[in-house]
């Protein structure tokens, strides 16, 4: 299992030096296409959470235009999250295409998933791209007050640990591919097992020491 230690910072801006791990584990798909893939999280206390993936290339497919839609087939950069792991297994599955359509669910499993509004949720996370000459990026960020609405959690302290994951995949792109950070190994392919998840650790600022 992979670990990433999530920051405590006090401005989102701080995501700009947070470290960064790599999405290199890819599924075998019978092409050679491995856009290089990067993620990066903080936690902004007493805001909420923040990640910001990044991928290498250019002209990402962004058809899918509605909320909740199936942005996987379009070139996608997506971060799976639990933010309170020692109440179960449920996650939020944050998806999002260089166009900024975000699809997003909460549940157990790939078949056990409602959206936010099935679930009676007004808060919605936000995703934020931008498009640069080689690369293309998005940040998205989860309000406090929804983690503490979905997971029923207010407060989050250094030592704490959350459980998560990194895709890219494009399922109906020129050369479709599917990668993850921290390695899901079943057949067939699923990203939506949480028993694959990577450890997340909040830790200190280490500006402020």
């Amino acid at each position: 299992m992979e670990t990433y230690k999530v920051r405590i910072v006090s401005t989102g801006a701080e995501i700009r030096s947070a470290p960064t791990v790599e999405v290199s584990c890819f599924y075998p798909t019978g092409n050679c296409y491995r856009p290089r893939t990067t993620a990066a999280m903080v936690y902004v206390r007493g805001k909420g959470f923040l990640a910001r993936m990044k991928c290498w290339e250019t002209e990402p497919k962004a058809d899918e235009r509605t909320a909740d839609c199936d942005v996987y087939k379009d070139s996608c950069l997506e971060w799976f999250v639990n933010f309170a792991p020692e109440k179960g297994d449920c996650y939020l599955n944050l998806e999002g295409n260089a166009a900024g359509t975000l699809h997003c669910k909460y549940g157990k499993d790939r078949y056990v998933r409602m959206t936010l509004s099935e679930l009676g949720v007004e808060i919605r996370p936000t995703a934020e791209v931008r498009i640069l000459p080689d690369h293309w990026q998005i940040d998205y960020f989860v309000p406090l007050a929804l983690v503490v609405k979905v997971f029923g959690k207010n407060s989050f302290q250094p030592g704490d640990r959350l459980r998560g994951n990194f895709y890219k995949c494009g399922d109906e792109t020129a050369a479709p591919h599917f990668g993850m950070w921290n390695p899901v190994k079943v057949e067939p392919l699923d990203f939506h097992r949480p028993d694959y998840f990577g450890e997340l650790v909040l830790v200190s600022d280490p500006h402020q020491n």
